[in-house]
């Protein structure tokens, strides 16, 4: 035996022992323009410093420029690295802060609107008629 570890796996090689930067899931819904000018709403499943796997509702084709809003980021391009039926990775071409992209600054915002008392929950749950003894 020359001393190396059988198990550690060859990092030259592409897929085989590399390892994969740390992925932080979480569904985020953000604009991504195509390369034709085009903007697709997506739905991010998971992201990292150097990408992130979605899901949009329109083709996308691979290696296609594109550039992803994400919230709390802005603007980040990359291109597409797979796709897979609805599925695709982008590659971004920077690294960036993935726990920024996490912070939303969604307040729920509140609506002048006034439900009419009809249309409100209920707040006695009894059956009608049955009176308490």
């Amino acid at each position: 035996m020359d001393g190396t570890n059988p198990d550690a796996g060859n990092s030259a090689e592409p897929g085989d022992g590399q390892s994969r930067e740390p992925r932080t899931s979480r569904l985020l819904a953000c604009d991504m323009r195509l390369q034709d000018g085009a903007v697709l709403r997506i739905r991010v499943r998971n992201i990292s410093a150097g990408g992130l796997g979605g899901r949009a509702d329109a083709p996308v084709d691979a290696w296609q420029p594109v550039e992803v809003m994400l919230p709390g980021i802005g603007a980040v391009a990359g291109k597409i690295a797979w796709v897979r039926q609805d599925q695709f990775g982008v590659q971004f071409d920077r690294p960036i802060d993935p726990a920024k992209a996490l912070v939303t600054s969604a307040q729920p915002q509140k609506s002048g609107h006034v439900v009419p008392p009809i249309y409100q929950p209920g707040s006695d749950y009894r059956r009608p008629g049955l009176r308490p003894r």
